[in-house]
């Protein structure tokens, strides 16, 4: 017997989706094959209870076929499988209700990832004095950006400034000097030709970040062991 009548149109405007749950371990099969794909083609609205049918929770992934549902309502706790993967596309808009689990349960079960939230990210990034500046806070260099691939340094030094870093410079190639000066004004910006250029730079950072873009030519290689030299086993720069 079908879960939806053989080739009709779901009935009403909003379609619930609970025909599988959370133990789903194989490749979904007939009926709810069928069942899956008529939803997923009515273009109604569709709210899945505790995780779209079809979709493992533990990996995001799409076991055959699953549901593109609009918003699932999740209970007791988040699955990580929601938040991987293909588990984004499926989800839609996720919504949580503990069902009034006790704390103490909770922190008794161990878990398998964290999701960062504002308040994480508020605790890691202090409000900062009014009197302080851009000395404060460190000094990342990052490295990269062989041609072709300039943009990736660049926006990896941007990002850095943008996650809170004092000073971020930027050693790529000549090339991209102007562009990154265009893009980012407030990164110092140095056009290196080898690793016999990174020596000083490397010294007046504090943190140093190498790899975006930096391509696998003799280029990135030197600029690669000239870290490596001058870096040594100190990991707190790194």
């Amino acid at each position: 017997m079908s879960p939806l009548p053989s080739g009709d149109e779901p009935a009403g405007e909003v379609i619930v989706d609970a025909l599988l749950g959370t133990g789903l371990n194989g490749s979904v099969a007939e009926p709810f094959v069928g069942a899956i794909r008529q939803i997923n083609l009515s273009g109604k609205p569709v709210l899945a209870v505790d995780i779209p049918s079809g979709l493992c929770s533990d990996t995001g992934a799409v076991l055959g076929d699953a549901v593109r549902a609009d918003h699932t309502v999740t209970f007791i706790g988040m699955k990580q499988g929601m938040l991987t993967h293909e588990g984004v596309d499926y989800c839609g808009q996720l919504h949580f209700d503990s069902l009034r689990i006790a704390d103490d349960i909770y922190e008794s079960i161990p878990v398998s990832g964290f999701r960062t939230c504002r308040e994480d990210l508020a605790e890691l990034l202090p409000p900062r004095g009014a009197s302080s500046h851009k000395g404060h806070f460190g000094h990342v260099l990052v490295i990269g950006g062989d041609y072709g691939m300039g943009g990736a340094a660049i926006m990896a030094a941007q990002a850095a400034g943008r996650t809170g870093a004092g000073l971020v410079s930027l050693a790529t190639r000549a090339e991209h000097v102007t562009a990154a000066l265009t893009r980012a004004p407030e990164i110092m910006v140095h056009g290196v030709r080898s690793g016999h250029d990174l020596a000083v730079l490397i010294e007046r950072a504090s943190v140093v970040v190498i790899g975006p873009g930096l391509g696998q030519n003799a280029w990135g290689e030197q600029l690669l062991m000239a870290v490596l030299d001058n870096c040594g086993s100190d990991k707190n720069r790194w």
